[in-house]
């Protein structure tokens, strides 16, 4: 008996893609007849396009964080995804500093703002006299009622 090697649905789509096979897509809530309405090269295109859009992966944020990071502040962790947003925290000498960094993270991405919408959580008290923070980014902005 030959046993078959674990296959993600990654790698099924890929594998649709590329052949144009239905097979290789679920039928689950009628998946099957969904992706055969869509134009393969232009899904081929869409993805190329991208995946080879660097301008908002994780080191070009990074890299945006670290150019206006103050100093006095510490990034503790941070969590990013693409075309939803970042979350933030750290800790800083002083509120001030806080409140400039939040200000810098809007300016990201110029008149095409990365970041549209930037909220502090709030300041907690850490060791050694320092303030914690949160601040969470969203790539989407809200939309008004």
């Amino acid at each position: 008996m030959e046993l078959l090697p674990a296959v993600s649905i990654r790698d099924l789509k890929v594998r649709y893609i590329l052949s144009e096979d239905p097979t290789y897509i679920t039928n689950y809530k009628n998946a099957r007849s969904l992706i055969r309405r869509i134009d393969r090269d232009e899904l081929l295109q869409e993805l190329v396009r991208k995946y080879s859009d660097h301008s908002r992966g994780a080191l070009e944020i990074m890299k945006a964080l670290s150019d206006r990071l103050p100093e006095g502040i510490t990034l503790l962790s941070w969590s990013y995804v693409r075309d939803e947003g970042l979350s933030l925290r750290g800790e800083s000498d002083g509120q001030d500093l806080v409140l400039q960094f939040k200000d810098a993270l809007v300016e990201i991405g110029g008149d095409e703002k990365l970041f549209p919408v930037v909220n502090l959580g709030g300041f907690s008290s850490a060791k050694g006299g320092k303030q914690r923070f949160d601040i969470e980014c969203s790539s989407v902005a809200e939309e008004e009622e």
